[in-house]
């Protein structure tokens, strides 16, 4: 799949969907079967690769970041918490995360989803801080972690459906742990 071009018609596909629920399901499978791919450390970096991957993913999550009608609640939250899962693990090598970093409007959007994420009382950081300090640096102002131990741990026990290991963890099924998975993998503090 990742050298025939599998992955970019995926993509193509997914940015022609809308949020009707027939969509919904094409787009709660697409995002798994690129999960998947992305787990399988040989593949992750056709995944990110991939024209406007994380920009793509971004949309989604923008998308389906609020439960809607009682109806398809539970498909949307599906798909939110793939994407995250999705965008961690692209994200998880050195050169896409310092990639990502500087551009302010991704660290600006995964901020906001956190935000809605979390409680009102529950927010350590408000966002005007966070702008303000990201204009103190030229790429981001965020004060980066060193270390990426985090990163490591949770994103990296992430593995393919197909891979039945014990060190494997289990799929995140929280929208609030899936933002804050995406956070550390970009050491976004929260």
């Amino acid at each position: 799949m990742a050298e025939s071009g599998a992955i970019s018609t995926i993509f193509v596909l997914i940015r022609s969907c809308n949020r009707s629920v027939p969509c919904m399901e094409v787009v709660g499978y697409a995002v798994q079967v690129l999960l998947n791919i992305a787990k399988y450390e040989k593949t992750t970096s056709a995944v990110y690769d991939a024209e406007n991957c994380v920009d793509t993913l971004l949309e989604l999550l923008q998308i389906y970041r609020e439960k809607p009608g009682a109806r398809v609640a539970e498909k949307s939250e599906s798909i939110f918490t793939r994407t995250c899962c999705l965008l961690a693990v692209v994200l998880k090598t050195e050169q896409s995360t310092s990639n990502v970093q500087c551009r302010s409007k991704v660290i600006d959007r995964i901020y906001r989803l956190y935000k809605l994420k979390v409680p009102k009382n529950k927010v350590h950081m408000n966002l005007e801080g966070l702008l303000d300090k990201q204009k103190q640096n030229s790429c981001i102002g965020f004060p980066f972690k060193s270390a990426t131990s985090v990163k490591t741990k949770m994103v990296s026990r992430l593995k393919p459906q197909w891979v039945l290991r014990r060190d494997s963890m289990e799929e995140i099924t929280n929208s609030l742990q899936a933002v804050q998975l995406v956070m550390d993998t970009l050491d976004i503090p929260h």
